[in-house]
């Protein structure tokens, strides 16, 4: 784990980030939130209402530890018939918009593979399989990701990461006053920790530094919110 100050406009400077991080759970003012309910899949007829599709037949196409893909044959409340639809099932993910004493936001840059290449990012991941608590795995992840830990932390909100193709949802949480501490990333991930004073944010996530569309997002979102507890 590599630790870069982006403060003071010239190149970061590297250290290594010591210490010991407290429990996940142990300063937490945790705000106790549970995955938004989502209907088991049935077959059904169209909503005229409220545009639901009717799904006549869904099947799985891939299964795996880390995500499926299912194929629902739907009709529309028009009678339009759509089949195969596509749809990419996993756990929900959770990240964490965390700031320390100094009011700097902890960010993350790595390799994605999908992206062939590094990215600036929130902290955070896949929730754990029986994990429900979404502050309590944000911190967890942060914790994991980057040492830092303490401090207060919401579930500040849940959303789509894309409504037309994933079932699942995406949760952001805010922390602040985290305190470094000893990361424990997995062995696949080689981590630098980029710590961005609050008042460079939103700039730095508007310039396309973060190249996650959906963390730009949130960042954006709990700027303008006023992020306070």
């Amino acid at each position: 784990m590599r630790l870069a100050d982006t403060d003071g406009g010239g190149p970061p400077d590297e250290m290594t980030a010591g210490g010991t991080a407290q429990p996940a759970g142990s300063a937490i003012d945790a705000v106790h939130r549970s995955h938004l309910a989502r209907p088991e899949i049935e077959m059904s007829a169209p909503g005229m209402n409220d545009g639901t599709w009717a799904i006549t037949a869904s099947r799985h196409i891939v299964r795996d530890r880390w995500l499926s893909i299912r194929a629902d044959d739907c009709v529309t409340p028009s009678g339009a018939e759509i089949a195969p639809y596509y749809l990419v099932e996993s756990r929900d993910f959770v990240h964490t918009l965390a700031f320390d004493a100094s009011d700097r936001a902890i960010l993350v840059r790595q390799y994605r593979h999908g992206y062939a290449g590094l990215t600036l990012e929130l902290p955070g991941g896949i929730m754990d399989e029986g994990e429900t608590d979404i502050v309590q795995a944000a911190i967890r992840e942060l914790s994991e990701e980057t040492g830092f830990s303490g401090g207060t932390a919401r579930h500040r909100v849940s959303l789509s990461p894309d409504p037309g193709r994933y079932t699942n949802r995406v949760h952001l949480v805010l922390a602040e006053g985290v305190a470094p501490g000893r990361a424990s990333p997995e062995p696949t991930e080689d981590i630098e920790i980029v710590l961005t004073p609050r008042a460079e944010l939103a700039a730095l996530a508007c310039s396309g530094a973060v190249t996650n569309a959906g963390h730009v997002g949130f960042i954006l979102l709990a700027l303008a919110s006023g992020i306070g507890f």
